[in-house]
């Protein structure tokens, strides 16, 4: 694999793991009780952006480890995923 392919896919499985990893944890307002004209109570009080960005890197950078290794030791090949 070349490197612009894993950069490739590092980049749309970055996203998609952040896009599992934003709900978890997440405090509204409603969930507090607060009421404050203007705020919908499904904004979240506190959204720990920094934590997750932290954890969807991680556990992509995982992913991908593991994917570069079946790659390069054959075990698992485009042939195989494109059923050729």
């Amino acid at each position: 694999m070349s490197l612009f392919i894993i950069v490739g896919i590092f980049f749309l499985l970055w996203w998609l793991v952040f896009f599992i990893v934003l709900p978890i944890k997440v405090t509204t307002y409603q969930d507090k009780n607060i009421v404050i004209k203007g705020i919908p109570s499904s904004a979240p009080v506190k959204t720990n952006l920094l934590f997750k960005l932290l954890v969807t890197s991680i556990i992509t950078i995982v992913i991908m480890i593991i994917l570069v290794i079946f790659f390069n030791l054959e075990i698992l090949t485009m042939n195989e995923i494109l059923k050729i």
